[in-house]
């Protein structure tokens, strides 16, 4: 809050879903930096020649759930993510590499004259491995007669029934 204070006192800012989450220094650190650079893009690259001043806001958020996400938007003239420059070391190296060295996620949703908005986000690993453990299909729902058309598990099934039968046959 205190950058983006610094670099525009107009920027809007909003807090959502406040709950304190340690992270380790390299993390605060990275999520900082990629945030500052989306930032410093926003005051670059979103005013045109002849249009009004474009207006920025800062929302963050954290929950034990979802972790940290930082959405950094503009209503300045946009750009197409797909054409984006590979020289543009904003971009690749400040927001993407950076995100990415720490396991956090990035979103850059923007289109020609409709403005930009980049969606930082960290889950902390101890999360993720919860969710991975308690669900074991990322969260997707698995049929039962999805999981009996591979060959082994019918025929699992099949010896099941037969020593079933056997049982009470005997």
């Amino acid at each position: 809050e205190q950058l983006a204070i610094e670099m525009d006192p107009e920027i809007i800012l909003r807090r959502k879903e406040l709950y304190i989450i340690a992270l380790p220094p390299n993390v605060g650190q990275s999520l900082l930096d990629a945030a500052h650079e989306a930032l410093n893009n926003s005051m670059r690259h979103a005013a045109s020649p002849g249009s009004p001043r474009p207006r920025r806001a800062l929302s963050m958020g954290s929950s034990a759930r979802l972790g940290v996400r930082i959405s950094i938007s503009d209503d300045g003239r946009g750009f197409d993510p797909a054409k984006a420059d590979d020289s543009r070391l904003g971009i690749r190296h400040s927001i993407l590499q950076r995100m990415d060295n720490v396991g956090g996620h990035v979103v850059f949703d923007s289109y020609p004259g409709y403005g930009t908005r980049v969606l930082l986000s960290y889950t902390p690993a101890s999360q993720r491995l919860k969710e991975k453990k308690a669900g074991g299909t990322g969260g997707r729902p698995v049929s039962i007669g999805k999981s009996m058309e591979s060959r082994p598990a019918r025929a699992v099934a099949g010896y099941a029934i037969l020593a079933h039968l056997y049982q009470l046959l005997a």
